[in-house]
């Protein structure tokens, strides 16, 4: 999968307790592509990524 740099995209990601104070939280976040590395080699990708916005999602 190809993300340019700067392309909008959302994130999960379950947080610590130390954290959100409760365990297995689990929060949606919205974010852009700050940075993409890639390796051809071993045909791995790295980013970096800002976190603009999130929502913690309801538990069951």
């Amino acid at each position: 999968m190809h993300l340019p740099e700067y392309a909008l995209v959302e994130m999960v990601f379950e947080m610590p307790e130390e954290i959100s104070g409760q365990k297995h939280r689990t929060v949606l976040c919205q974010g852009r592509v700050l940075r993409r590395d890639e390796v051809r080699d071993c045909r791995a990708v790295g980013l970096a990524a800002s976190i603009l916005d999130y929502t913690f999602l309801r538990q069951n």
